[in-house]
């Protein structure tokens, strides 16, 4: 018992009290190739709401599934947490014997079927996401090492830019699925000298049952929720009652936040590491919901939680908050009320600019700081309101040296957002567009632009905008400016 509250202690210092050295900048800069079994669906939502996890990319290589299918299963996971911004490739089709469990993992959804853009290859991204990238990367194997193997033989300059690789495989090494899928790939890396991490289940209480789904999907992470809902398929769950479904990829994201947990040996450049036999399995359950629900912390720097106490607002915004923060949740709650108290009043375009940041910032799948911002709605009001909206939402502020105001200005406001060497345009859909100028030139006709019943009209209107207005919808999303 001592020593179960002595993990809990520590696990409580690792994930529940974070501490920021810099707003919107990770602790782990992670890059996950899989080969997309339902284990690795697990993992792979586990990483991405990590809120102190980077993800550069996610691509898909040859195994459980052929890396076409899982590419796909990638693309729409991605999609349905509307991560679509997170760079995605596939791996080379290799010809392997089929894995007994395909059919299997075929038949899992993992998203709403989507029509894929053009498709980049697993080397293209994984060079991409390195070769500029300011901080060594973890590599994440949740199949082979084939990928990883490829990159390294093509790129050996960049094995400093790695950090080390963490691999799921049974034990023994030789036995394990993920090894015997590409033995060479296994022996070129462990001469490579890059660290790499093999991590087991080697427990037999590890299984993911009906219950250990209902203890990690209580939170209203929307994480948690996902793996939740892609468990009740009548495929899976058939599974799940027979108990042939454990922990197996799942203990790669529980290891890379909190290796405290697992018992480690190292010999050379390899450590092998398994989750200790003394660590109740209530606990493990609870230190993997921490990490989905680690998706709903947002960095603050002057709060310790920002306020969303309905007395500590004025009326009209009090008889929101709720609603809002159901709706649209605390970060949109905190980004808009920052924007009308910088911005100087509650107005349309800087509360539709908050929107979009926030909209980037899900889109990317990253926190404050990291987007690169290009507005083109100028620099004279009512649509350079947007750019206030834009620069708290997303951090991307003047001081921070990361947005430039364009000198084109387009009617229909539109930003240009860059993350991960990607630039991605939004604009508003033009039939909210005409709504806002309409509503705006309504007022200046009735009431004068100077008029206070104007400025009162404009507060009335910008809250119903808050309310109504859900960012997943009023955008328009293109990878080239139209």
């Amino acid at each position: 018992m001592k020593r179960f509250l002595y993990l809990f202690f520590i696990l409580s210092i690792f994930v529940g009290n974070k501490t920021y050295a810099h707003a919107g900048k990770s602790s782990y800069h992670v890059f996950i190739d899989s080969d997309c079994a339902i284990d690795d669906f697990r993992a792979i939502t586990m990483l991405l709401a990590g809120h102190d996890i980077r993800v550069l990319g996610i691509t898909a290589s040859s195994g459980s599934l052929p890396a076409h299918i899982g590419t796909q299963k990638i693309s729409e996971l991605c999609a349905d947490l509307y991560h679509e911004g997170v760079p995605q490739g596939k791996g080379d089709e290799v010809h392997i014997p089929k894995a007994e469990w395909e059919d299997f993992a075929k038949s899992i959804q993992w998203g709403t079927a989507i029509k894929k853009d053009e498709e980049q290859s697993a080397m293209q991204v994984l060079y991409t996401a390195i070769h500029s990238y300011q901080y060594p990367v973890t590599l994440i194997a949740l199949g082979s090492l084939t990928t990883y193997a490829q990159f390294l033989q093509k790129h050996p300059q960049y094995t400093k830019n790695i950090d080390k690789i963490i691999w799921y495989n049974s034990m023994p090494i030789e036995q394990g699925y993920n090894y015997v899928l590409d033995t060479a790939s296994y022996s070129f890396i462990a001469k490579s000298g890059v660290p790499l991490h093999i991590v087991s289940n080697t427990r037999a209480d590890l299984v993911c049952s009906n219950d250990y789904i209902s203890k990690i999907s209580k939170s209203e992470s929307k994480y948690a929720k996902k793996i939740a809902t892609v468990h009740t398929q009548n495929t899976v769950q058939k599974r799940m009652k027979q108990n042939h479904l454990h922990l197996w990829d799942d203990l790669i994201p529980l290891y890379l936040t909190n290796p405290i947990l697992f018992t480690s040996t190292t010999n050379g450049s390899i450590t092998l590491s398994e989750l200790s036999a003394s660590i109740p399995l209530e606990f493990i359950y609870e230190s993997i919901a921490l990490i989905l629900e680690s998706s709903q912390e947002y960095e603050n720097r002057v709060f310790s939680h920002f306020p969303i106490e309905s007395h500590l607002y004025k009326k009209e915004y009090a008889d929101l908050l709720e609603n809002i923060y159901e709706k649209y949740g605390v970060e949109e709650w905190k980004a808009v009320v920052l924007t009308n108290e910088i911005h100087g009043h509650t107005g349309i375009y800087s509360i539709i600019g908050a929107k979009m940041g926030i909209r980037a910032c899900e889109y990317f799948n990253v926190g404050v700081n990291n987007i690169y911002v290009t507005t083109y709605v100028g620099s004279l009001p009512p649509l350079s309101c947007f750019n206030d909206g834009v620069q708290i939402s997303t951090g991307a502020t003047i001081g921070q040296g990361l947005i430039r105001i364009s000198d084109t200005v387009y009617a229909t406001p539109t930003v240009a957002f860059t993350c991960n060497n990607k630039t991605v345009y939004m604009s508003i859909r033009e039939d909210v567009a005409q709504k806002i100028r309409d509503d705006i030139a309504f007022g200046v006709k009735n009431y004068g632009l100077e008029s206070l019943k104007y400025w009162d009209y404009i507060e009335e209107l910008a809250l119903v905008y808050w309310r109504d207005f859900d960012k997943r919808d009023i955008f328009n999303i293109y990878t080239t400016l139209e």
